[in-house]
């Protein structure tokens, strides 16, 4: 029970009422491989639990949090197993090229047409007119990423460490944009950090921007928000909360990484701000980004 100190001290952190109880028991042992068993012992200890007609209640970010701290479960195997394979890809080559495919169903009752809008690198916005029993794989492109980019000067990199002690932690829904909250809790998300460090450039002096888009590793991307640093007019992809949490996690070699290194090669950009990526008849839906390595390193211009 020692191991897990840590992460009750950190689940202290969070008001009660930000949390929503709403995954069971079973839920949480499908999703991330946490049985009954545990969840009971260490609600026992201090773990959120929430009780609905004598069942047992969970927030769904406490899980996620529980499950690394666990070492089980997809996300565990994306951040520790796919990320940093993907990671060492960007010393092979200048470019990196993916396979990047868009897979979203009808969200409806099956009748009339789908009309879906995908936000892609290559084409913007591209428009589909599907039936229902059609939807499914959308969309597919290839997209070349520059892997290597210049140093940050200094002061960017100063600016980049005055990041460094907040710890990646997934938060409540009413959390997630609280950037107050992330600071005096050192408790933080990608998007927190950005709007962070977007707000500490400005009193520096220094020229930072946000971008939204896809984080590439292979088998699936994700959507993901990051901060870019201008360096001689060059917007530099920085992400120092992500690198810090694979180097805390020893999956990352920490004489090649550092937080001000660029993950330029695994981040493309869509957007400036947080959009829908696929939406159906207008309203956001729910979509799945299949993402393989391309054998060819050498492709058109980028799409970052």
């Amino acid at each position: 029970m020692d191991d897990f100190e840590g992460l009750l001290d950190k689940l202290a952190r969070i008001p009660a009422e930000a949390r929503v109880f709403d995954t069971t028991a079973s839920a949480a042992r499908r999703r991330y491989g946490i049985s009954p068993d545990v969840l009971g012992s260490l609600s026992d200890h201090g773990f959120p639990v929430s009780y609905e007609d004598g069942q047992a209640r969970y927030e769904e970010s406490d899980l996620v949090n529980l499950s690394l701290q666990l070492k089980r479960g997809s996300i565990y195997r994306t951040l520790t197993r796919y990320w940093p394979r993907a990671l060492a890809k960007l010393d092979d080559a200048e470019r990196v090229g993916y396979q990047l495919g868009y897979v979203a169903e009808c969200p409806g009752d099956g009748q009339g047409t789908c009309c879906f809008r995908l936000l892609t690198p290559d084409r913007g916005y591209v428009d589909l007119r599907r039936t229902p029993q059609d939807s499914g794989r959308l969309y597919s492109t290839e997209i070349f990423l520059p892997s290597v980019w210049p140093e940050l000067p200094r002061t960017a990199c100063a600016l980049v460490e005055s990041v460094g002690d907040l710890e990646l932690f997934w938060l409540p829904q009413a959390l997630r944009t609280d950037v107050d909250f992330m600071r005096h809790s050192c408790l933080a998300n990608c998007r927190g950090v950005s709007q962070i460090l977007l707000a500490e450039g400005a009193k520096r002096g220094i020229p930072v921007r946000l971008a939204w888009g896809l984080l590439m590793p292979p088998p699936f991307a994700m959507t993901h928000q990051w901060a870019e640093i201008d360096v001689d007019g060059q917007p530099i992809p920085i992400d120092p909360l992500v690198i810090n949490a694979m180097l805390r996690w020893n999956v990352l070699d920490a004489r090649r990484w550092t937080p001000g290194r660029s993950l330029g090669g695994v981040l493309c950009r869509l957007s400036p701000d947080p959009v829908s990526v696929v939406t159906h008849n207008r309203r956001h839906v729910t979509a799945s980004f299949p993402v393989r390595h391309l054998d060819r390193l050498k492709g058109p211009q980028s799409a970052a």
